[in-house]
């Protein structure tokens, strides 16, 4: 089967509108988690991971640009911080791997765009496929949002189910796929303007929200 890669356009849902990165700390008792996992202390709600530079819960940063967690900019849907993306950067994580596509009901992420370089670029999420369960890759979902509906200086949360399932309505059987470098990836183009910086936060799929945080 040929490698194809399908990219769509999300709709954004409108959210609120000296940036400083943390330096690891000391560890802390484990927070947040699943629902019924046991949380001490947990700054954030039932249901929601916090993904830090101490503890990055299968999240990975890309090995090209730059991506790191900051705090800001005001204010992220979840906790004091968010991951920022300069062209090439990315983080990602392969833990959904093998998930079905017809078995995501809720897939979604938030992000803001400090300043507009010019290019009406938004930071893109993106899944590798598996069609038929061999275990290789067989295409990616690239979801892009709308350049018309990106805002400058405010939070906003784009909802991706629709576009996902639009997929799995002719590939029944497609999962998510199976890659060491992560199979699920909140990006920002390489080919992007020199200027560009933006922000992600809340990565939410079936429920599981992901708080990326300073600490």
């Amino acid at each position: 089967m040929s490698y194809v890669k399908v990219v769509v356009r999300a709709l954004a849902i409108v959210g609120a509108a000296a940036f400083t990165v943390a330096a690891c700390q000391a560890p802390k008792p484990p927070v947040l988690v699943s629902p019924g996992e046991p949380g001490v202390g947990c700054p954030v709600g039932a249901g929601v991971t916090l993904v830090t530079s101490c503890d990055m819960h299968g999240w990975t940063f890309g090995t090209s640009g730059t991506s790191r967690f900051v705090s800001g900019p005001p204010t992220p849907p979840e906790g004091l911080g968010s991951v920022e993306l300069a062209p090439g950067g990315a983080i990602s994580t392969n833990r959904f791997a093998g998930l079905r596509l017809v078995d995501i009901a809720d897939l979604q992420y938030s992000f803001s765009l400090p300043s507009d370089p010019g290019g009406g670029e938004a930071p893109v999420l993106t899944l590798a496929v598996d069609d038929d369960g061999n275990g290789t890759p067989d295409g990616e979902i690239v979801i892009t949002p709308d350049p018309g509906g990106v805002l400058i200086g405010q939070w906003q949360r784009w909802d991706s189910l629709a576009e996902v399932e639009a997929y799995a309505a002719t590939h029944a059987n497609a999962t998510v796929a199976d890659v060491s470098s992560g199979s699920v990836r909140l990006s920002a183009g390489p080919g992007w303007p020199a200027g560009f910086v933006g922000h992600v936060d809340a990565f939410t799929i079936n429920g599981q929200v992901f708080d990326f945080d300073v600490v």
